[in-house]
């Protein structure tokens, strides 16, 4: 059953969409109730919903509003791990289109991928010709104006059919969603504490009552949850070197391809990594064109624990996004 096809013109339709570094999610509210939810991400072939991408273009969002000349994008860079495409002196993302004569690569603006997305959305549940009263995006604390912009230009969709379009900072969402399980019982200080894939937001807040006001941001817009797997990384490469003698150049050694297999298997234990469980990550490579050799290394919590450092905040910490998968981070803070 469609719940937007109702005879009751009175309905009342929110759409919430988080545009992640790896993955997005969305959700729909009617009349003040949650009523879908759907992840969407991109495979080889098609754009997906109820589960993760398997893989992607991380940091892309970095991209939105932001020109060639901009320095972030020079710093960028000498960062990643992947070239950068442009298209009018605007960053671009390089995907494949699929066709009967065979695939070819078509450049998007980093707009116009949140634009399929937004359109998808509205497809899937489909919202199309429905009045939505409110659409709100979230974003990283530290997006400047015109970077909120695309996103509020990209919802607007239709002007007719979207009435109140707003960004909303994701450790102040995350602040909204607390409150909302766990109402305030009086005036609070709140230190959101927001580890993403790729960006650390901290974010103090006084909430009273209904009322929530931002006291102060910070953070660090190039440490994340990334930053744990790239460390994971290292050790295991260095092992590998100390086992094999050999890849004495260190990452410059392998492919792209190859060293994003091996993060994957870094963020699988970086999520599950346990004090009382010996995890073991197996980097497979190329010794001859006909045989290839693999080296196991083992990762304890201690190995972990190397690469972590948190301090202390405010009264009450609440933790969003990837972080929650960091076991004991929450004593930390």
């Amino acid at each position: 059953m469609n719940p937007y096809k109702s005879g009751n013109e009175s309905l009342k339709i929110g759409l919430a969409i988080d545009f992640g570094m790896k993955n997005s999610r969305a959700c729909t509210v009617i009349n003040g109730e949650m009523s879908q939810v759907a992840q969407l991400g991109f495979s080889d072939k098609e754009t997906i919903y109820t589960k993760p991408a398997d893989k992607g273009v991380y940091d892309v969002k970095r991209l939105i509003g932001r020109s060639y000349r901009d320095p972030q994008i020079q710093h960028f860079k000498n960062i990643w791990k992947f070239p950068l495409s442009f298209l009018d002196n605007v960053p671009v993302v390089v995907r494949k289109n699929w066709l009967p004569s065979g695939a070819s690569d078509v450049k998007d603006h980093i707009h116009d991928v949140l634009y399929h997305y937004f359109h998808f959305i509205v497809a899937l549940w489909d919202l199309k010709g429905k009045l939505i009263e409110n659409v709100v995006c979230t974003v990283p604390a530290h997006f400047n104006w015109y970077q909120r912009r695309v996103y509020e230009d990209v919802a607007r969709y239709d002007t007719n059919l979207c009435r109140n379009v707003r960004t909303l900072s994701e450790p102040v969402a995350a602040a909204i969603a607390y409150f909302n399980n766990n109402p305030s019982k009086g005036n609070e200080i709140l230190l959101v504490f927001h580890l993403a894939s790729s960006t650390f937001d901290l974010t103090l807040l006084q909430v009273s009552g209904n009322n929530i006001e931002i006291l102060a941001i910070g953070g660090d817009q190039y440490f994340g949850a990334d930053s744990f797997d790239d460390t994971l990384l290292d050790h295991c490469l260095t092992e590998c070197r100390r086992l094999t003698g050999k890849f004495e150049q260190r990452k410059d050694e392998f492919s792209l391809k190859k060293l994003f297999k091996w993060k994957s298997q870094c963020e699988s234990v970086r999520k599950s990594v346990d004090p009382n469980v010996v995890h073991t990550v197996t980097l497979e490579y190329g010794i001859s064109l006909f045989k290839s050799s693999a080296v196991p290394v083992s990762i304890t919590r201690e190995t972990f624990n190397a690469g972590v450092t948190c301090g202390r905040g405010g009264e009450n910490a609440e933790i969003e996004g990837s972080s929650d998968g960091i076991p004991g981070i929450d004593v930390c803070l």
